[in-house]
């Protein structure tokens, strides 16, 4: 993965294409559950970016920036400057907000982001993030739940690592992506894109430890591992695991 933090290339589509692109953000997550004008103005004030596998959104410790909202592919999110998978974090799929504690907070990135297989990006800049609150400072409860929604993300990867035992922790882990990032999003499929090295990176443990029990779940015909994807074949199995 490239370590270099590049600006997405925007993406210069039909007015159709790009109507298209944003109804992914208006279905879904956060600001599907935001009244239509505050919807309207935001979308307005951004723009359609597209980054490339592997790319870097920004790096933990960047100055403040702004919001960014995820129209296709994935996200990953890693604990320090330099992609590792060792120090990743989470996975975010469309529908996904991300980037609002540096931008609410006016405080350098926490975090590393980079698209993890591709990813169309909305990209609200922040200064006119700070033109929409100057303008309507209303708008300033609709940012604050979307800080709320990621406390609630945190809270569950949280629960995903109460689990000792390996197999609980990856069927937990397994299981959060089914449900997915934004809240309330499902998996529209049981195919999950991830590498045995991110998954052992968001489960704290080593990869030969999470092949090893890859392997056992495999064995008893719950998931199918793949070059770059697990398939899911037994979700009631999967959540058994846990229970």
């Amino acid at each position: 993965m490239q370590s270099s933090v590049r600006s997405g290339l925007e993406v210069r589509a039909s007015e159709s294409r790009r109507g298209d692109l944003l109804r992914v953000l208006g279905s879904v997550g956060w600001l599907a559950d935001r009244p239509a004008a505050f919807r309207e103005a935001l979308l307005a004030n951004g723009r359609v970016e597209r980054f490339r596998r592997g790319d870097l959104i920004f790096r933990k410790g960047d100055p403040a920036g702004g919001l960014y909202g995820l129209v296709e592919g994935t996200v990953i999110y890693y604990r320090n400057e330099r992609p590792d998978p060792v120090r990743a974090i989470h996975i975010s799929h469309p529908g996904a907000w991300f980037g609002e504690p540096s931008m609410l907070r006016r405080k350098p990135r926490l975090v590393s982001a980079a698209a993890l297989d591709g990813a169309t990006l909305f990209h609200l800049p922040i200064d006119r993030f700070e033109a929409m609150v100057e303008a309507e400072p209303a708008y300033w409860q609709h940012f604050a739940l979307l800080a709320l929604n990621g406390v609630e993300v945190l809270l569950q990867l949280l629960d995903d690592m109460r689990p000792v035992e390996p197999r609980a922790r990856v069927a937990a882990r397994l299981l959060n992506m089914l449900r997915g990032d934004p809240p309330g999003r499902s998996s529209r499929s049981d195919t999950l894109s991830i590498t045995q090295t991110d998954l052992a990176g968001l489960t704290s443990l080593s990869r030969n430890t999470v092949n090893r029990v890859l392997q056992e779940l495999a064995a008893a015909g719950i998931l199918e591992p793949g070059y770059g994807r697990i398939v899911i074949h037994d979700v009631e199995a999967l959540r058994r695991e846990i229970a």
